[in-house]
């Protein structure tokens, strides 16, 4: 491929707003052109959200040099939920309680956090954190009451959630619609069943089960049945 330069042709306001544009030199073209404004302290989250911007105009994706890691720690001396930018600094701590916590999944949107919750009055539950309009706290309280609930992955839209719920012994995938809290049953089978994976266009569901002897990947469709996926090394 032929070498391609990178032109910032303005850069006003140092440390607080950068107005960029980007060509490219093999092209004779301009790619973008975009204003970003932080704060004077968030110079360096400026730099990383330029260079997003950068590598969007180059190949139509953003980059990841700004976005956040939501991971589990106990680096407090309790099980937390933290969240720490992409070059693993800045870590903060996003809950704040004496439970056994697993399983961080991001919003769709990023305004908050789900995961599981694990406390000596009750079974598993999935709690939410907050940083935006989302509200913060134990999620769906009244969805399989006395049944834990391992593990919940929103999908792209934000609109359904995939959990896996233990109920007399045997975990099975469900479907959570968000507003409504209608709760579909996807997967029935006396075999363990765990980590739920949307598709991109939000219509099936990948899945570990052991239902056939040894732990296999199937994929689950909303229309059709459960197919085995067949895995490549």
């Amino acid at each position: 491929l032929p070498a391609t330069e990178l032109y910032v042709l303005s850069h006003r306001q140092a440390f607080r707003s950068s107005a960029s544009t980007v060509c490219s030199s093999d092209l004779c073209t301009r790619l973008m052109s975009r204003t970003v404004s932080r704060a004077r302290p968030e110079a360096a989250r400026l730099a990383r959200t330029v260079a997003d911007l950068i590598v969007e105009a180059f190949t139509g994706t953003p980059g990841c040099a700004a976005s956040e890691i939501a991971l589990i720690s106990s680096r407090t001396g309790q099980n937390e939920v933290f969240v720490m930018d992409a070059d693993g600094r800045n870590a903060r701590p996003a809950t704040r309680s004496p439970s056994l916590k697993s399983f961080p999944s991001w919003l769709p949107n990023a305004e908050g956090i789900l995961y599981t919750s694990y406390t000596k009055e009750g079974p598993a539950g999935l709690f939410m954190t907050s940083r935006g309009k989302v509200r913060a706290g134990r999620l769906f309280p009244g969805l399989l009451q006395g049944f834990s609930k391992f593990r919940g992955v929103f999908d792209r839209s934000g609109d359904y959630l995939a959990i896996v719920a233990s109920t007399h012994g045997i975990s099975d995938i469900y479907t959570v619609h968000r507003a409504s809290g209608r709760l579909d049953r996807l997967t029935r089978s006396p075999a363990l069943e765990l980590g739920p994976s949307w598709s991109p266009d939000g219509e099936k569901l990948a899945f570990v089960s052991d239902r056939s002897e040894e732990h296999t990947s199937e994929l689950q469709s909303r229309r059709t049945p459960v197919s085995r996926l067949l895995l490549v090394k």
